[in-house]
This record gives C-alpha cells, structure tokens and sequence, in this order.
C-alpha cells in the first residue's frame, strides 16, 4: 500500500464519524509522520505496514476524540460531533445559549418575587381601604370581617401552592 492509498483510506474510515477539520488534523499527523519517519530511513512501505490497517487507526482516532478529555468512553465529557458534522451550534455556542437560558430563568424568578411582592401591596391596601370602611362599625367586628376576608383570599389565591 502506498502513502497516497493509506491516507485516502484513512480519510474514508474518518470521515464516517468526525468533522472535517479533525479529518485533516489527523492526515496532516499521519501524513508529517510517515514523512519523517521516511526522512530517518525507513521505507514507505515499512512506514505504512508497521502503522497498520487504517481502518483500525481511525476507529481508535474516532474513540479517543469522541471520548473527551479524560479517554473514558461513556462519561460525561464525551463529545458529539454531530452538531459540528451538520452544520449545528458550535459547542462555544451552545454553551453561550445554555448561559443565556440560565440568565433568563433568573429574570423569571425575579420578576416572579416582583409581581408577588406587587400582589401583596395591593392586596394589603384593598384591605387597608375595607379596613377604614368598616371600622365604622365596632372595631372588633371589622378586624373580624377583614381577618376572614384576607383568610378567604389567601387560601383563594396560594391554597393550590400550600
């Protein structure tokens, strides 16, 4: 087999599983090391038969980038070239996005404390207001009267929650 033959070979396999440019990255090393190696001596063909099957060099390629930076398939810092290999987000960017949904639940919480705390004012002066009205009345039966009325809402409004 010669260089020509073994690199197409390799591109082949490569290209089945990885992004373009790490299909390049790994021709440029195979290509650069045959091309020392037969600087130092060696035959092309000894060069190319003590690397093996380029089947089998690019399946190990494949596993060693797929499985992140610890090597260990199957763990939490393995990579998906998917995206990359069809034109998706780049993992920069869909780490940006994942920031900005995070930056965004934020604002609903906090608008959520807002409109809660809103709420609550206008429900105390509705009650401050009913408050002034009854306490024409004795002043016992119109505590009573607003204590059963903010009860009522309260329930009304947060029973679901509580």
């Amino acid at each position: 087999m010669t260089k020509r033959e073994f690199l197409s070979e390799l591109e082949k396999f490569l290209s089945y599983e990885l992004p373009e440019r790490l299909v390049k990255e790994n021709l440029e090393f195979y290509e650069n090391y045959i091309r020392d190696e037969v600087r130092g001596g060696k035959s092309e063909a000894a060069v190319i038969g003590d690397l093996g099957d380029p089947q089998v060099i690019a399946r190990t390629c494949i596993d060693a980038l797929k499985s992140g930076s610890d090597g260990i398939p199957g763990s939490e810092d393995d990579v998906d070239f998917n995206d990359e290999m069809y034109n998706g987000p780049t993992k920069e960017e869909r780490e940006e996005a994942e920031k900005e949904e995070k930056r965004a639940e934020r604002k609903v919480k906090l608008m959520g404390c807002g409109t809660l705390i809103l709420i609550v004012l206008i429900v105390l002066g509705i009650f401050s207001i009913i408050g002034a009205v009854l306490s024409f009345l004795s002043p016992v039966i119109a505590v009573v009267l607003v204590g059963m009325l903010i009860a009522y809402l309260v329930l009304r409004i947060f029973g679901k929650r509580l």
